[in-house]
C-alpha cells in the first residue's frame, strides 16, 4: 500500500448520513487513508450539530455509545474512493448517462449500470439490449422523470399531473390528482406556480 493520505470533503456535511461516513472512513484507514476530514453545509447550524458528533467519532476512533452507526452504502463509498485513488480498475454500479450502455433505450437518460472506477473516472460496460418488459418498466419511470422537469422548466400543471400519474406508486390519476394538490401547498415556497 502506498503511503498517501487524503483530504476528504464532504459536500452536505449536515446531513445525518455523515457520521456514518465518518464511521467508516475511520474504520477503513488502510484502504482509504485521511490526512484532513471536512464538512461543508448549507445550514450551518445542521453542520455544527453534525460536525460535533462526528468530531467525537474521529477523537474516539469509534462510535461506540454513540447513536450513530456505519451502514452499507458508506462503506460503498469508501470502496469506490479508494479504487479511483489507487486507480484499481474495479467494477461497481453507477447511475450514468446511458450513451449507448443499454442499446434499445434513450442515451440521455440516467441509467444505473456496471461501470469500471479508476483515476480517470468512471467506464461504463455496455449491457446490451434490456428485455420487452424491463425495458417497458425503465421507459414508464424515464417519462415520469422527464415529464417532471418540464413541468418544472414549463410551470405546466398538466405535464405534472401526468408525471404523478404515470408513478408506480400512485394507483390512478384521481389520486395523483389530490397527491400532486397536496404537494403544490406544502411545496409552495420551492416550487414554480404550476398552471
Amino acid at each position: 500500500m502506498s503511503d498517501k493520505k487524503f483530504s476528504v470533503v464532504i459536500a452536505g456535511g449536515g446531513s445525518t448520513f455523515t457520521p456514518g461516513f465518518v464511521i467508516s472512513l475511520c474504520a477503513n484507514q488502510d484502504k482509504l487513508p485521511l490526512r484532513k476530514l471536512k464538512l461543508y453545509d448549507i445550514d450551518a447550524d445542521r453542520q455544527k450539530k453534525i460536525g460535533d458528533a462526528c468530531a467525537i467519532i474521529v477523537k474516539e476512533g469509534t462510535a461506540k455509545g454513540n447513536l450513530w452507526e456505519s451502514e452499507v452504502h458508506s462503506n460503498y463509498i469508501i470502496d469506490i474512493c479508494h479504487v479511483i485513488a489507487f486507480n484499481t480498475h474495479e467494477k461497481y454500479l453507477a447511475n450514468i448517462p446511458n450513451n449507448g450502455a443499454i442499446c434499445n433505450f434513450p442515451y440521455d437518460a440516467i441509467v444505473e449500470v456496471p461501470c469500471l472506477f479508476g483515476s480517470n473516472g468512471v467506464q461504463p460496460l455496455v449491457v446490451g439490449e434490456a428485455g420487452r418488459f424491463q425495458l417497458g418498466l425503465m421507459m414508464e419511470q424515464v417519462t415520469c422523470e422527464k415529464l417532471v422537469v418540464d413541468a418544472y422548466e414549463q410551470k405546466s400543471y398538466i405535464k405534472m399531473l401526468q408525471a404523478f400519474a404515470l408513478n408506480k406508486t400512485v394507483p390512478d390519476a384521481s389520486v395523483a390528482k389530490k397527491i400532486l394538490d397536496d404537494m403544490m401547498v406544502v411545496n409552495k415556497p420551492y416550487w414554480p406556480d404550476l398552471k
